[in-house]
């Protein structure tokens, strides 16, 4: 899935990546990754929680966000809950 992103997005330049055990309230594992793609810059969160076999959060944002969007996009990925209807 990270191939795919980078290639999708025809991301170039790489500079900021790390490897994540948590995120947000989930634990699992994943990688945080920064890029640009024709001079506009790409961060994206690609996540795999141990709470959801099988499901991945994608969070990409376009551009430089500042404080508030970030603080938003937090407040949207806390509210993601997993209710197991097996």
């Amino acid at each position: 899935m990270d191939a795919k992103i980078i290639q999708r997005a025809r991301l170039q330049d790489i500079k900021v990546s790390e490897e994540l055990t948590r995120f947000n309230k989930f634990t699992g594992h994943g990688v945080r990754k920064a890029g640009k793609s024709d001079s506009y810059r790409f961060e994206y969160v690609l996540f795999y929680p141990e709470e959801m076999p099988s499901t991945r959060l994608i969070v990409i944002l376009c551009g430089s966000p500042n404080k508030t969007s970030l603080r938003e996009m937090d407040e949207i990925i806390g509210s993601v809950s997993y209710h197991d209807d097996h």
